[in-house]
């Protein structure tokens, strides 16, 4: 079992829930200085009927061999009787793993490790006076009864070296201090423990000091990352722990109390300098305090009941182990028991026990953000005892009932006092305050220029009731009042500080001083609210920033604002509506108003906006007087808000032109992930500086932020919006829009392979500009600019988007270089070649030609233009289904590219690998593996495994393989392909469905049904999504189905989803092309298993009239059909026509794919089938032949597919029924027994084929005991001359 660590946190019950919710809250166990993590909560010797429920408990709990599995990870969380977790789900930590069973010993632990508690060791006794023998077991109730009271809480132990002891290479002793350990504490919590879990911290003895310590530096620390720990814990519980000293000689009595329990050197050592400088303990029980007072998290003091002993006493007197009685925050009572016993607890029915839980469970209903402020209230009101006889509250805002959510924000202002805000904010502060902290007095002053802040210092006066006149130093009286204690605590708001000289001591010259009458004392806080980061940061260095809002709070938010106008049916377009506002408050605020005021839905108002960018503009710009704010400097619109910060930016000496051109460009560009890099090719003389200084001026004004990992910009949707609006008035949007074009165009890269990293991260900005500039007057820019995105598109298998800007660049460069440029044709080949793509063929064709005409006119035939035409009108051909003529044009093509451009050209291995498909389509497949295994060296040479060409032809490769029963090498290539693809283009692309499509054909042609299935499900779902259903690449996809099907025996769903592919075969192909005749083949083997077998007779000979024409009568991919045809006459009785056909298919079918080839093997079976039908006996010739031809088939299909193939046990299968037609019933049942096995591995026991398998050999073996029963009758009854011939029958 594993043993509690010694030092750190070890997780005793992970609390998850069934379906992994998060614990309802983390309790963490700290011992104190002497102690341990498992020892100082034991307790030493449980009772006989305990000990026996342990047993029980560890054999419900024991090994049930998974231990060190691989595989735990993905097996169900199993519980044991009492409902605990015995595992920690999917929960990663640095920390040691649960231990749950109630069997742990001292042994658990390992012997450097089990150290004895000094503050809580007892002599242990071997023989209990009452009760016999005791088991040496301990019951460590945090871990073993806890958990049944807390299922859904997390519950941890922490240690520490209390001992202080290691050794260095010196031998000296080394010792740590209560600094050291509190932050090893505070460190290990904050890494370990969940972000939003609250904490309940239970504390022992000095281990209180500890957690203390621990919480405030948290507090105070300056390390976001380090806060984690005072922000969670709501709860502190300390079990005889001192807090001030003793009430008759301070820290050194307890300091000598716990000295003369701990005997080590090194805790002696600790206690005294703890004794010698008792200040320490005072200044952290006095920080400690603050922390209280201000309603940071409840405290209950646990205190000891008894003595040590009558020498010593308690070791923590009442006096010194609770808290002054006046504070409300805190509870104590007493434990029955001494300071080391008081926390031992046996059974869950000990009184001590029960009064922890009592507590537990009441702070367990008492941890949500709504108590948090019910806490803060409350010590708040204790505090108001100081709160002087009158407050003030001057805030000119009247409270936004609408307002919601922003708790984060509002809870990082109350933690910090000060930062830069929202006025909306800034009033729901100011009105919380008033409510939760009622001795607060609050004013409020606007910043927006001196003479109104002047103003609200005036107003404060007023407020206040103090006579002043024209004379009066008013910022002085201000500054006196605020800094004398005895006026109260304040709350100062300083609202919309938007240029610091309005608050600077020394107007601008020098560095920026605070004017003296913002004082900074600490009966008082101050709050700024800044549009601006660099302004905000020169106020203070605690800055909260009002991010996006949530999409919660922002539905929130329009509900409130649209009151009657909402209901639950509008869900679906409300969340369309706040993802285009970019969930900015005012903007809701803006088109709530506007839907109440014209009593419109939401559906409405979003048709509308969506309609044109002039109704975004003009909807924005309605104001609203919802928002309780009178002051007319004050933007109550979007479009307002954002061009008082442009114009801002505009005039800032220190933001240069350089920052408003950048926001002006980036206004025209994909709002999200725009790359440094793109923005360093704008205005490149400027320099890196310049750029990095003008970025960074855009961010503290909030008008872009930067991605901290990617280093990449963003925008919000409406500043976007408005900073165009913006560059209209002021005639300015022109040319910003060309200045962006201009930008993308130089900067996109020519789309081809190797530069797909920087276009996918320029494509969308390119995008966006190209819709802005629709009109530009830059045609060669924005002509550029389409083609190379159009390449990427192309090549990345986005062949819609591609073909829109083909077309656009052919009208281009027709329009400002004329159609008989190369420029223009060849743009004019690419959107050919992208038509082809979409399977757009007639057209695609008609275009190519007309280019080809036109090439050969102006370049001659052979030349590379001419040739590079000819290759799209040769694959167009073939894609058609006329591979003769598509072979012959690629050939011609392949040897003028040989003579012009050389063997290894791309161009001429492009022409190689055409060559080699259309090869493998006209069953020559010797030759088209020789020349894909050439192409495939070269392009792996030239360009590269991973080149989109290199793995066009490798795919050719595994057809070819795949199709001469090459089935390992082709799967390691299919493999190999599709891991590349999908790493290179990701899921959705057209070729890793290709990809996903050849790994489920390949797994299925090798009997692997269920490894096949999934990979056929991904290939449809993306041919589907990207292609469409009537795409040639879906249709293949679709058309293996059926066989699928039909292959694992569910003939009713294979013939359903065969009918409805051929007809949209027909609709799409027409009714003769190969597609559309190879789904009626397969239709055809589906209804002869069905036993339709008239209709599969007809079926057949019409896919093979349809081949004849198509494809010849000798072609590789007529005969098998044939074959399968003659098998269907057999079936019917028409065994001497069906044998001939058979016959005359096999003999062509050897000759065209070899002797052994699947095919063939599918072939000889037919006919071994059919002349088991015609033979007559066991001495038929016909019959020997049978056995044969099964014989080879079987031995040539566990060489081919191998033994456990589902063909393999068939073709077995119907050798037993041959050697049971020939007589030999053992060997006949033998073998069909064996077939039936694999069968039922391989298929399933629900296969027809198992089922069919199982009945025939029921009859072999009810055939046999027959014989059996005959032989022995004859036997018998007859003379020895019959004997004699009964011994010679071979069974």
């Amino acid at each position: 079992m594993s043993h509690v660590h010694r030092t750190g946190l070890t997780e005793l019950h992970s609390g998850i829930g069934f379906n992994g919710e998060l614990p309802k809250a983390n309790i963490v166990f700290i011992h104190g200085l002497g102690g341990h993590p498992q020892n100082t909560w034991s307790c030493k010797y449980a009772s006989p009927s305990q000990d026996a429920s342990s047993r029980r408990s560890s054999a419900d709990t024991g090994s049930t061999g998974r231990k060190g599995s691989m595989f735990n990870k993905f097996l169900p969380i199993k519980r044991t009787k009492t409902g605990m977790n015995t595992g920690l789900g999917d929960r990663t930590l640095s920390i040691a793993p649960s231990t749950y069973t109630m069997d742990t010993t001292s042994e658990s632990i390992s012997p450097r490790e089990s150290n004895i508690d000094p503050l809580s060791h007892e002599p242990e006794p071997i023989i209990s006076p009452t009760m016999g023998p005791m088991n040496h077991k301990k019951v460590f109730w945090p871990r073993d009864l806890l958990p049944k009271d807390f299922p859904n809480t997390r519950i941890l132990t922490f240690g520490y070296d209390a001992d202080l002891v290691s050794l260095t290479t010196t031998g000296a002793r080394a010792k740590l201090n209560f600094t050291q350990h509190a932050h090893d504490l505070l460190v290990t919590l904050n890494r370990e423990l969940d972000d939003e879990v609250p904490i309940i911290l239970c504390a022992h003895s000095l281990g209180g000091v500890l957690a203390k310590r621990a919480l405030w530096e948290s507090k105070t620390s300056p390390n976001p990352q380090l806060q984690k720990l005072a922000n969670l814990t709501k709860v502190v519980m300390f079990f005889g722990s001192p807090h001030r000293g003793s009430s008759t000689a301070g820290w050194g009595e307890i300091g000598t109390k716990i000295a003369s329990m701990v005997k080590l050197d090194s805790a002696q050592h600790l206690v005294s300098s703890l004794k010698l400088d008792s200040e320490i303990l005072d200044n952290i029980h006095s920080d400690f305090m603050k922390l209280l007072i201000a309603g940071t998290f409840y405290i209950h003091t646990f205190q000891e009941g008894r003595p040590i002993n009558n020498v010593i006493g308690k070791i923590v007197e009442d006096f010194s182990s609770k808290i002054d009685d006046a504070t409300p925050m805190q509870i104590h009572e007493v434990i029955d028991g001494h300071h080391r016993n008081m926390i031992r607890f046996r059974t869950a029915q000990d009184s001590g026990y029960r009064k922890v839980i009592s507590a537990l469970k009441q702070y367990m209903n008492m941890l949500s953000k709504k108590h948090d402020i019910e806490r803060m209230s409350i010590a708040s009101s204790f505090s108001a005892k100081e709160m002087p006889t009158r407050t003030y509250f001057s805030v000119p805002y009247e409270r936004n009932p609408n307002f919601v959510g922003r708790e984060e924000c509002l809870e990082a202002i109350d933690k910090i006092f000060s930062g830069p805000k929202k006025t909306q904010v800034a009033i729901e502060l100011a009105y919380r305050w008033k409510q939760f902290f009622p001795m607060f007095s609050v004013f409020w002053v606007h910043a927006t220029s001196i003479d109104r802040f002047n103003d609200g210092l005036q107003g404060i006066l007023e407020k206040l009731e103090i006579p002043h006149s024209a004379e009066t130093n008013v910022a002085n009286v201000v500054e006196e009042w605020l800094r004398n204690r005895a006026n109260g605590r304040w709350l100062l708001i300083v609202d919309n500080v938007d240029k610091e000289d309005v608050l600077d001591e020394n107007k601008g010259k020098g560095a920026f001083k605070m004017l003296s009458c913002i004082p900074k004392t600490d009966h008082g806080h101050v709050l700024f609210t800044s549009r601006y980061k660099r302004v905000a940061m020169n106020l203070t260095s605690d800055l909260v920033r009002l991010d996006q809002m949530s999409k919660p709070e922002a539905v929130e938010l329009l509900k409130l604002n649209l009151h009657e106008c909402y209901d639950e049916t509008q869900s679906t377009d409300a969340d369309k509506l706040l993802e285009e506002l970019s969930y900015i408050p005012l903007a809701i605020a803006q088109a709530a108003a506007y839907i109440r005021e014209n009593e419109n839905t939401i559906a409405d108002y979003l048709e509308l906006y969506q309609e044109s960018e002039e109704n975004r503009v003009e909807l924005l710009e309605q104001s609203i007087a919802e928002l309780g704010i009178s002051d007319p400097e004050t933007p109550k619109t979007v479009l307002t808000t954002c061009w008082m910060s442009f114009s801002r930016l505009q005039a800032d000496g220190a933001a240069g032109p350089l920052a408003t051109e950048l926001l002006s460009v980036m206004s025209f560009l994909d709002r999200q992930e725009i790359p440094r890099a793109l923005l360093r090719g704008f205005r490149p003389k400027a320099g890196s500086l310049k750029l990095n200084n003008a970025l960074g001026i855009l961010k503290a004004y909030s008008l872009v932020t930067e991605n901290t990992e990617t280093k990449n910009f963003a925008m919000h949707r409406l500043v976007q919006l408005s900073m165009r609006k913006w560059l209209e008035t002021k005639d300015l949007e022109k040319r910003y829009s060309e200045e962006a074009l201009t930008l993308l165009a130089d900067s996109f890269p020519d789309g081809s392979f190797k530069t797909w990293e920087s276009c996918k991260a320029l494509i969308v900005h390119a995008d966006t500009v190209l819709e802005l500039t629709v009109d530009s007057e830059n045609r060669s820019a924005r002509a550029k600019l389409l083609q190379n995105c159009a390449n990427f598109q192309n090549g990345r298998g986005q062949y819609a988007a591609a073909e829109m800007k083909f077309v656009e660049v052919v009208r281009l460069r027709t329009e400002f270089v004329g159609a008989d440029n190369t420029d223009t044709l060849r743009a004019v080949d690419q959107l050919s070649w992208t038509l082809r793509n979409q399977a757009k063929n007639d057209e695609a064709l008609e275009i190519a030609k007309q280019t080809l005409s036109k090439k050969e006119q102006l370049f001659s035939k052979k030349s590379a233009e001419a040739l590079t035409t000819s290759h799209i009108v040769a694959t167009i051909t073939g894609d058609r289904g006329k591979h003769q003529d598509a072979a012959k044009l690629h050939e011609e093509n392949l040897e003028a590219r040989k003579e012009l451009l050389g063997a290894e050209h791309l161009d001429t291995l492009r022409s190689a690998a055409s060559l080699s498909l259309e090869l493998w389509e006209l069953g020559k497949f010797v030759d088209a593996e020789n020349l894909a295994r050439q192409t495939l060296a070269s392009r792996t040479q030239l360009l590269g495994e991973e080149h989109p060409d290199t793995l066009e032809i490798a795919g050719t490769l595994g057809f070819i393989l795949e199709i001469q029963g090459k089935y390992q090498e082709a799967k390691e290539l299919k493999y190999n392909m599709l891991q590349i693809r999908q790493r290179i283009y990701g899921e959705d692309h057209p070729d890793t469905a290709d990809s996903n499509h050849d790994m489920g054909w390949i797994l299925h042609q090798m009997g692997l049904y269920d490894d096949a299935e999934p990979f056929y499900e991904q290939a449809l779902k993306a041919k589907l999504r990207l292609l469409g259903e009537t795409h040639p690449k879906t249709l293949t996809t679709m058309c293996n189905y059926p066989v699928f099907y039909c292959d694992k025996g569910e003939y009713d769903k294979a013939e359903e989803r065969s009918k409805r592919l051929i007809t949209v075969f027909k609709r799409v192909q027409g009714d003769m092309h190969p597609q559309t005749l190879d789904a009626m083949g397969g239709l055809a083997v589906i209804l002869r298993h069905q036993g339709k077998l008239e209709e599969a007779a007809k079926i057949a000979r019409t896919s093979i009239d349809g081949r004849n024409i198509v494809l010849g009568p000798d072609h590789p991919w007529t005969l098998p059909p044939v074959s399968h045809w003659g098998y269907v006459l057999s079936l019917q009785g028409e065994l001497d026509k069906g044998e001939e056909v058979i016959r005359t298919a096999l003999r062509s079918l050897e000759k065209a794919m070899g002797s052994e080839h699947g095919n063939v093997l599918t072939s000889l079976v037919f006919l071994s089938k059919n002349l088991l039908r015609q033979s007559t006996g066991p001495e038929d010739p016909k019959l020997e032949e049978s056995e044969q031809l099964a014989q080879r088939a079987l031995d040539s299909r566990k060489k081919l597919l191998g033994d456990n193939h589902p063909y393999t046990y068939k073709t077995m299968h119907h050798l037993a029924r041959v050697l049971m037609a020939r007589g030999r019933y053992e060997d006949a049942e033998k073998l069909a027994r064996h077939a039936l096995g694999g069968l039922c591995r391989t298929l399933g026991a629900e296969h027809p084929d198992v089922s069919r398998a199982d009945e025939e050999l029921r009859e072999m073996e009810a055939k046999v005991e027959e014989v059996g029963r005959k032989m022995g009758d004859r036997k018998e009854g007859g003379d020895g001359e019959e004997d004699g011939k009964v011994e010679v029958i071979d069974i």
